[in-house]
Order: C-alpha cells, then sequence, then structure tokens
C-alpha cells in the first residue's frame, strides 16, 4: 500500500505520477488510529487497508472522504459561479424553454390536451444568452463534451477549462472551433 506519514512524502511521491489528482489528509478521530492519506490512485489501497479495521474506524475515515468530496464540489461550483457570471440564470432560461416545448408537444398527444394552456417562457433564452455572453460560451463548450467525437469532445473540454480559468470567452471559443474544424479536416480527408 503506498501509505505516507506526512503530506509532503505523498506530494513528492505524487510528482511523478501523473494519474494523481489530488490528495487527501484523513484524520478519523477515533482514539490509535493514525492519519490516512488518500490518492486518486490508491482508493483500492484504501478500501484493502480499511477490510478488516473496525467498522467504527471505517465509518470515520469514509464519512470523512464523503465530507472533504462535498466541500470540494461545492468550491468548485462558487469558483464556477465568480468565473461564469450568469451560468445558472441561463441554464434556468434553456430549461424554461424546454419545459415549454415539452408542454407544448404533449398537449397533442391526447385528445382534450389542445385545450390546455401552456404558461409561457419567463425569460427567453438568446435574451439571456446576449446579457451573460461567458456563460453562452460555456454552455457551448459544455454542449461540446457531450458529443461522442474524440475531438470534438477534447475541444470543448479544453474550453471548458479555459472559460474556467479566466480566458476571453470569444478567443476560447474561436480556438475551439478552430481546433474542431482542423481535427475533422485531417480526419475526413
Amino acid at each position: 500500500m503506498n501509505s505516507y506519514r506526512t503530506i509532503e512524502e505523498a506530494r513528492n511521491a505524487a510528482a511523478t505520477k501523473e494519474s494523481i489528482a489530488y490528495i487527501l489528509e484523513i484524520a478519523p478521530g477515533v482514539a490509535g488510529v493514525e492519519k490516512y492519506i488518500i490518492c486518486k490512485v490508491n482508493d483500492t489501497e484504501l478500501r484493502k487497508d480499511l477490510k478488516y479495521r473496525p467498522m467504527r474506524e471505517i465509518k470515520a475515515v469514509v464519512g470523512i472522504a464523503a465530507d472533504l468530496v462535498a466541500e470540494r464540489i461545492a468550491a468548485k461550483k462558487e469558483l464556477l459561479k465568480k468565473m461564469v457570471p450568469g451560468l445558472d440564470e441561463l441554464r434556468a432560461a434553456l430549461n424554461d424553454r424546454d419545459r415549454h416545448y415539452r408542454a407544448t408537444q404533449s398537449r397533442f398527444d391526447d385528445e382534450n390536451g389542445c385545450c390546455r394552456q401552456v404558461r409561457p417562457v419567463a425569460v427567453d433564452p438568446e435574451q439571456a444568452a446576449e446579457k451573460y455572453p461567458v456563460a453562452a460560451a460555456y454552455i457551448k463548450a459544455d454542449g461540446w463534451t457531450n458529443s461522442n467525437n474524440v475531438g470534438k469532445y477534447s475541444a470543448g473540454k479544453k474550453a471548458k477549462a479555459r472559460i474556467e480559468a479566466g480566458e476571453n470567452h470569444e478567443i476560447v471559443i474561436a480556438d475551439m472551433e478552430r481546433e474542431w474544424t482542423s481535427y475533422a479536416t485531417k480526419n475526413v480527408d
């Protein structure tokens, strides 16, 4: 098992491995239990190490790890809100438009549906996209990450990361489309 006594030891070991994305230090607070240092690559080793430990120790380590993961997700969402203003509003507008479309289509699925009124769209997504261009660029890049094509997915993933880092959204989208065009022409020819 890759066990380390200090965070510095784990970081030095992690510096040689590209696949380690995070290092967590867990002190479960159970008497007689040392710290656990979890790296992304040694989650299985941690499970093996905890296999024959007392249940209270297992629950403590797993609970703390889950809390740390939840904190990281919350921190990432807060950072995304700062770097991409208006993202929640634009997503809400897009979801409302989709709801309106589905409701309109479902009116014709049954005999009496055509008489029902459908609640109109509260905010037009195009107006929201004009108001929040960074969020619109982020959603476009996020949409590209849902592609089955490796080149398109890769271009979208890079663009999302660059927008999250605070780069100019117009340049990022232009680079994303240029990367996709070059990939597509290279693989078609």
